[in-house]
């Protein structure tokens, strides 16, 4: 075997187990709509890199919701130190398509605020879109049209 691959691995393996989680949490399932639900779950390494999982599932058959999700910190004063940015993830009903997701993401915690992190709080809440109305909109003539064929058509 080559030498400078053995060494390559070794420092891969050995460089990824430098870093320690400092917090971790998780909240949900969170009722976000009437059939509507999130969760996360996260943990922060010492270098500030921020990893979440987050779940979002209807229950409807027919009606989906999108919703939001964001993580802020606080300090021993339960003071906001830093905040991620809000995501948003939006699920169908489940006769209607994808009625369940699950999505991976990450954000970078200032390393100088680290230090002074006591407390978590992971917020969900219903962020809605206005996408069906939108889409309405857009094919207004096209609607209008259908409904003039089965209005014709009785």
């Amino acid at each position: 075997m080559n030498p400078s691959f053995i060494a390559i691995v070794t420092f891969v393996l050995y460089g990824r187990m430098a870093f320690c989680e400092i917090l971790s949490g998780s909240e949900g399932p969170t009722k976000v709509t009437k059939k509507g639900e999130m969760e996360t779950s996260f943990s922060i390494d010492d270098n500030g890199l921020l990893s979440a999982q987050t779940r979002t599932w209807s229950s409807d058959k027919a009606k989906g919701f999108t919703g939001g999700v964001f993580i802020a910190l606080f300090d021993e004063t339960r003071s906001v130190q830093w905040n991620t940015e809000q995501k948003q993830y939006g699920v169908n009903g489940k006769w209607l398509g994808k009625s369940d997701r699950t999505d991976t993401w990450t954000e970078q915690v200032p390393t100088d605020v680290l230090p002074n992190i006591k407390y978590f709080a992971i917020v969900h809440r219903h962020t809605p879109t206005g996408r069906v109305l939108n889409w309405m909109k857009d094919h207004k003539e096209e609607i209008m049209l259908v409904t003039k064929m089965i209005a014709s058509s009785g």
